[in-house]
């Protein structure tokens, strides 16, 4: 690569990024863009964001978003959140590092994708179930190592048979809709970027 061609993807990543990252604000303090409640389930789209940004973009595009969405979702909490979320998310640990080891992970599942040869459509379904669901997953098992006799206490247990049985039944009602829901949207915002730049065409 030489130094003009270095300097036009230089270009381009400070560009795509600043605009993802603006997204990610914009979903964060509009309601309903990011964050939606559809009767007792509350679905985050964040992850979707974070999802397109790691596999069109590149592995470090999708970490430093998982970073803009976890500080977002930081400074939410100490906002506008409601107890529970200002227990959880407003410690970093929890709000911050599992939204960055998503984006990471995302971006490494979407590397292995795409040198398989898999279609667009198919590794936005797979990167769009695994985000959201690693976002769920990290996000909880943060919480359970920090807060774990909290979430016992408050639910009246006395064993950590009780801090997984919640864990486990907001994974069921919450995290697989999420899932399931980034599934289907991330395929149809993916296929329409990959026709303006090949996927992980910044990692290229």
């Amino acid at each position: 690569m030489n130094l003009k061609d270095y300097s036009n993807k230089r270009t381009q990543r400070l560009v795509y990024e600043a605009l993802f990252i603006a997204l990610v604000i914009l979903q964060t303090v509009v309601p309903f863009l990011g964050y939606i409640r559809i009767g007792p389930l509350s679905i985050t789209l964040l992850p979707i964001t974070v999802v397109l940004a790691a596999v069109w973009l590149g592995i470090r595009s999708g970490t430093l978003m998982g970073l803009a969405f976890g500080l977002s979702s930081l400074i939410r909490a100490w906002l506008v959140g409601n107890p529970v979320e200002r227990l959880a998310a407003t410690n970093p640990l929890i709000s911050v590092i599992p939204r960055v080891l998503m984006g990471l992970c995302v971006g490494l599942l979407a590397s292995l994708l795409i040198k398989r040869g898999l279609k667009t459509r198919w590794i936005g379904i797979i990167c769009g179930f695994m985000g959201a669901f690693l976002n769920t997953v990290f996000f909880l098992s943060a919480m359970a190592l920090v807060h774990g006799n909290d979430v016992i206490s408050f639910f009246g247990g006395a064993s950590s048979d009780t801090l997984w049985t919640v864990l486990a039944a907001i994974v069921v009602g919450n995290g697989i809709p999420e899932a399931i829901a980034s599934a289907l949207l991330t395929p149809l915002i993916l296929i329409p970027l990959s026709k303006l730049h090949d996927l992980h065409f910044l990692d290229a």
